[in-house]
Order: C-alpha cells, then structure tokens, then sequence
C-alpha cells in the first residue's frame, strides 16, 4: 500500500498573515515527493555547427509535471529530448536529473524481441514482479515440506516480506494491466498470440509506446505518440495520461491532446525554454499576452536606446573634456543595460482569406449507393448523403474503415464498385491527399504556388509563403528537393491560393506545424464554400467541423454540429450501450478474461484459505501445549515446563507472522473483489 503525506509549513509574514508553505506530496515507499525537482536545465546552449538551436535557456520540470513541448519545427523539440537522454551534450550549461529517478523513452523500447509473441513481449515490463511472484510459489512449495520449525519461521518472514513487495509493485494487477494497455492501444486479444515481427511499423511504434506505459518510468519523453494512433486510441492514451502517477513531456501537434493532458507549456522560442503553466489554449492566451508586454518593453527601450546613441553621439561632436566623460558615462550604461530580445513574429497569425470567383448552388454533392471492397476487404456499402454549400463535414471511424477511399472515389481518382456520385456543373473542386500528385517536382517553390494565380502579386504570395515558413531564398528551391513536410506546406498554400468552392481533404495538417496549421484553419473558417475533409487532428475538427459522417460496423451515421456536440451524443449512445452490457455482463464477457481473472481470484483464494488452515494448525497446536502446562502432574517439573514455554513462544511468533501475512492477502482479495467482483462471481 502507498502511503502518502502532504508536507506543509506555518510561517508568519511581516504583517501577521498566517502562510502556508506546500513542500511537495511525499511518497514513503518509493522515498521521494511529488513536488521535487526531477530535472533542473541550467543556461543550456546547444549548436549543430553554426545554427545555435539553444541560449542560456532554462527550465525545470517537477515530479508533478505534465509538459508540452512545442514549437515551430526546426527549433529543437526532439534535441531537446535528445539532450535529457544523453545523446546529445550541450556545449555549455548543464541538464541534470535527481537522483534514482528513472526516465523512459518511446526510441529506448523499441529494442524489441521479434521472436517473442506481443504478449509475451508486454509481459516483460513486469520481469521484476513475475520473478517474486515465482519466488514466493517456489518457497511456499518449500514451507509445506519442510518440518523445522526455525526454517518454518524464516521462510514465513522471507514470503512476507517477498508478498508486501509484490503487493506494493501491484502485482496482482500485471495481467489486468498488460491486457489493459495492449486493447487500449489498439490490439485485439486475437493480435496477442501475434510475433512481434508480424507487426507492421506503425503497429511496432504503438507496441513500442505500449510497453513503455506498462514499464511506468518516473519521467516519459514521449515524441509525438498520437502518431499512428486512430482517435478512440488516442482518447485512451489521453486518459491513462491523465492518471499517470509520474511526470512526463511530450511533444505533438495535436492541440486538442495536448489541452486535453497536460498542466504546463514549454515553448522554445528564440533560442529559449519559455515556460507557462496550463494547457495548450490557456497557453495560447498567455502567449499572446506576453507577446504585447514584451513587445512593448522592447519598444519602449530601444527608443531609450536611441536617445542615448543621440546623446553620445552629440557629445562626441562637441569632443570637449567634459563631453567625452558624458558620452563614455552613457556608453558604459549601455553596456550594462540588460537588452529585452525583440518579440519573434514568426509565430504572429498571419490572416488569408480563401475567396471564389464563382457563384454555385447550393447544393454541391449527391452520394448515392456507394459501396467499395478492395478483394475479401470490403470497406463500405450502400453509402447515401448529401453536402450542401457552407458545411464543414468531417468523414470520421477506425483506421481501415474506407475514409480516405471515400475521398479518392468523390475526387475522381478511383472508381466505386457500386453506386454513384454527382457534383454541381458550377461548382470548381481542389482535392488534397498526401501523395501530393499535384504538385511539379521541376518547379520552384514560387512558381509552382504562382501558377495559374496570375492575379496575386508577389508580395501576396512572399507573404502566403512565409506563413508556411518559406522566407527569403527559399522560396526558391525545387520541389523534388524538398522534404514529404515541405512539400504539404506547398501543396496547402496553392490550395489557398485557389479559387475552388468545394473542398476535398485529406489529413491536411499532418506534416504541418502548428503555426501553418492555424493559417490553414483561420482560412478555412473564412470559406464560404462546402469542405469534405478526413482529419485525426481534434483541435482541427473542433473548429472547422459543422457536421460528422462516422463510419461504424452497422453503417454510416450523419450527426449535424460542432464536434464537442457530436462527441456528447457519441457518450451518450456509448453510455446507453453500456448500460446494455451490463444487464447481461456474466453472459457477454469474454471467456478468456473471466477464466483468467477466475485464476487470479483462486490464486489469491487458494492463498488465504491455505494460511486459515494453517493458522487453524497452530492455534491447535498452541492450546495443546496450555493444556499440557496447566496439568497439575507438571506444576512441579519445571524442566517440562520450560520446554513447553518455549515451544509455545515459538508457535506463537509463527502464529503471528502468519496472521500477518493473513491480513495483507485479506486486501489483496478485498482489492480484487472491489474491482472484478462482478466479473468473477
């Protein structure tokens, strides 16, 4: 059991208010509090040649912490990572870590044992617990046969100890937990007898992620860890984050997870860690507050700035004794003024209104009686919906479902085995997929967006450019020598550029920072025409999304409003459903679970009922001998009583670590039944 104190001083201050000084959670078993420090980062500067990705910067992250790490790409999220892990040494500064505190990364587990079956590849995060759980079985089999009574009592004091551990490592949960993990990540009970090297990447990366959960290091870095993920997988990570009893950093771009999970932003800007309590939105709001002092403390001193070069300046020309003692007095002044960085406008929002010169109906799509199968994979069928001008609509369900299939069918590029499509005769269509076939690989970057815009001027388009972080001379370079992220840049700005009023999108933000995702979102807001997008970005969804077509096992569902709403009614149905479920819980469950949580329980049984009998032996034994010292034929034979004494003292110090062990499996067992009670009676 974890036993917890929460610390905290009384102090007076100078006017008499009483104050209460917190000193952090303490954790008796593992010897450490909540509130220390776990990492300390010291005026950390970093270079890769002569690109300086860190300057003096500093932070500290706390065994409490919940950190997002953001930042425009490129401004050194993952080396930041790379630094804490040791891959990497800074040039100056120092990152330390407190003693004893274990740190664990999604890159470290990915060492995996392809022969190994995903489960018993999950099973070894608990190498240490499933060893003192053999250990105890193997003593328990040596207790039961051995008749010495001092090896009796070392072996009971050895299993007690060996039991308190495996209680406190919640050893009766690994299996539960283990299962837990794999279904939440996305793996069926029919993956587990799986090899590992079955798995396909993305599949390895969210095993990976998997195992790294189960092994619950004090501190995760986790990389971007919604990649790969479908969103009910996400929402699952989401709320194992959210309980997660250490400390952990991540970096993504998914917004809506981040507001969703963590308690603090640390945004490396200009070479900084800028620290800020509170999720993702709250540290938008904070960020855009900062931004304006700064940038009016920076104004106001460099115009304090300018009057003392003028002043210098002055006294020089006049180079008088005097003078020159003035202007070297303001000269030493300047060189001790602590310069206010100039506020970094990359990150300001830059606005752009997508606009069509084309007038169209109402109505711009008819879906009638799709259906689509690729071989014995059939994805969907009899599919019927209409989109209407001004709708935001969001194609959703589980990977593999046939999304952006839909997508490829409405956009001409593959053909439905059954039904058919039409869209408005006035209505222009742009389709975005992550192939990016509309893109010339000979042209540069400018050219390429400037095609077929002739109307935009190139400050226009220099401006459009540098919002998807193209500046200068790089708006230069060739396609084909760009990388897949900057290539989707390219390839939204000349969607923007477009004057298209129907739509068609396929995971536009992947490969985008969040800076050019907000670009892309502001401008679609704007968009008077219809949208049909597929998108695992929640934060996205939540501000472009004015309906939903989510695909299930049963069909299509159509819901018409935001997505917060959308996902209120999906808790609903999911709520119905699971009341459902549990009227007839002991016929729905899986016989595999309930067999093995069935063995848990008789393990956990079988223990108590053996130490009751036990238990039951020594008392026994225990009232024979007061029996035979309270005969009066042995009242006088002090040599018997004697050795009748120490035999009972002995049986009842066995009696007693007995009882003891007793009472921690009682917990366990009641812990069980509070959890699988109704699973297993």
């Amino acid at each position: 059991m974890e036993v917890l104190y929460h610390l905290r001083f009384e102090k007076q201050n100078e006017g008499g208010f009483l104050l209460w000084i917190s000193c952090g959670i303490i954790d008796l078993r593992k010897g450490r509090y909540f509130f220390m420090k776990y990492i300390t980062i010291k005026n950390l500067t970093f270079s890769y040649g002569d690109n300086v990705i860190f300057k003096d910067a500093s932070a500290d992250i706390f065994g409490e912490s919940r950190i997002g790490v953001v930042g425009l790409n490129g401004s050194g999220k993952t080396t930041l990572f790379h630094l804490i892990q040791k891959k990497l040494e800074p040039d100056e500064g120092s990152i330390t870590i407190a003693p004893g505190i274990t740190v664990g990364t999604l890159e470290q587990d990915l060492q995996l044992n392809k022969d190994l079956t995903l489960w018993e590849e999950g099973l070894r995060a608990f190498e240490d617990v499933i060893q003192i759980e053999k250990q105890m079985e193997e003593l328990n089999q040596i207790l039961h046969k051995t008749e010495d009574p001092e090896e009796q009592v070392r072996l009971i004091k050895q299993i007690s100890r060996l039991s308190e551990e495996f209680e406190s490592l919640k050893g009766y949960e690994y299996i539960s937990r283990t299962k837990g993990v794999l279904q939440g990540l996305g793996f069926s009970q029919e993956n587990f007898s799986l090899k590992v090297s079955a798995l396909s990447g993305g599949q390895k990366t969210r095993f990976a992620l998997a195992k790294l959960l189960l092994s619950k290091p004090d501190l995760l870095l986790l990389d971007e860890p919604t990649n790969h993920l479908d969103i009910e997988s996400i929402a699952w990570l989401e709320d194992f984050l959210k309980s997660y009893t250490g400390a952990f950093m991540v970096i993504s771009h998914d917004r809506y997870f981040l507001d969703k999970t963590v308690n603090g932003i640390i945004h490396i800007d200009n070479k900084k860690l800028n620290e800020y309590n509170g999720n993702y939105t709250e540290f938008i709001r904070k960020k855009e507050k900062r931004y304006e002092i700064q940038a009016r403390h920076y104004k106001i001193q460099q115009s304090k700035i300018l009057k003392i070069e003028k002043f210098i300046e002055q006294q020089r020309q006049w180079n008088r004794e005097r003078n020159i003692i003035a202007a070297e007095s303001r000269m030493k002044m300047l060189e001790k003024m602590e310069r206010i960085d100039k506020p970094n406008l990359t990150e300001q929002k830059i606005l752009i209104r997508l606009k069509t010169d084309v007038v169209s109906s109402n109505d711009v799509l008819w879906v009638e009686d799709l259906s689509k199968s690729y071989g014995s994979k059939h994805l969907f069928s009899h599919l019927t919906f209409q989109i209407r001008r001004g709708e935001k609509v969001f194609v959703t369900g589980p990977n593999g479902c046939g999304k952006s299939t839909l997508l490829k069918i409405i956009s001409g590029k593959i053909e439905p085995d059954e039904g058919e499509f039409h869209i408005a005769k006035t209505v222009k269509t742009a389709y975005f997929d992550q192939e990016l076939e509309n893109l010339d690989p000979d042209n540069t970057i400018i050219d390429e967006v400037w095609a077929g815009n002739e109307k935009v001027t190139e400050t226009q388009i220099r401006n459009l450019l540098a919002a998807f972080l193209f500046k200068g001379d790089d708006v230069f370079k060739i396609i084909n020598t760009l990388s897949g992220g900057e290539q989707t840049r390219v390839s939204i700005a000349k969607l923007l550029l477009s004057d298209a009023d129907f739509l068609i999108l396929d995971e536009p933000t992947n490969n985008l920072d969040i800076s050019s995702r907000e670009v892309l979102e502001n401008a679609l807001m704007e968009f008077e025409g219809a949208v049909l997008c597929v998108s695992h970005d929640r934060y996205f969804v939540q501000k472009i999304g004015t309906r939903f077509l989510n695909f299930t096992p049963q069909g299509i569902t159509d819901f018409t409003g935001d997505y917060e709403a959308w996902q209120e009614r999906l808790a609903q149905e999911k709520e119905r459903t699971e009341s459902r479920k549990t009227e007839k819980s002991q016929k729905a469950l899986d016989y595999l679970r309930r067999k093995e949580l069935s063995s848990e329980y008789r393990k956990i049984k079988n223990a108590m009922e053996r130490l009751e009998k036990e238990i039951e032996e020594i008392e026994e034994q225990i009232r024979l001998i007061e029996t035979e010292m309270s005969d009066p034929d042995y009242s006088s034979d002090h040599e018997r009583l004697t050795e009748l004494q120490e035999r009972l003292d002995e049986q009842s110090g066995i009696l007693e670590q007995k009882y003891e062990e007793w009472a921690s499996k009682e917990d366990a067992y009641r812990s069980f039944l509070q959890e699988h009670g109704d699973i297993i009676v």
